[in-house]
């Protein structure tokens, strides 16, 4: 798998989500959640520093409106 530093991971706005996983005891389970996130076509980025943890980021607003089929979003809707 393709892995990103901190760096470059908090550049592009991710944060983290996990902790780190023991390799390769837990790459089973790596595995699992990679897949997962993948099927629920959510953005995510493994991050390698002395160990391998799993990074998120918020969506944009341009993401959060794709969801609603460009209606308004949450944020809108309250604001009414």
């Amino acid at each position: 798998m393709k892995t990103i530093t901190k760096e470059q991971a908090k550049a592009e706005g991710y944060r983290p989500l996990t902790t780190a996983y023991s390799l390769p005891q837990e790459e089973w389970m790596l595995n699992n959640i990679v897949a997962d996130l993948q099927r629920g076509n959510i953005n995510f980025a493994l991050v390698a520093e002395d160990d391998v943890r799993m990074w998120n980021r918020a969506l944009s607003q341009k993401e959060i409106a794709a969801l609603f089929n460009d209606g308004p979003t949450g944020v809108e809707v309250w604001k009414q």
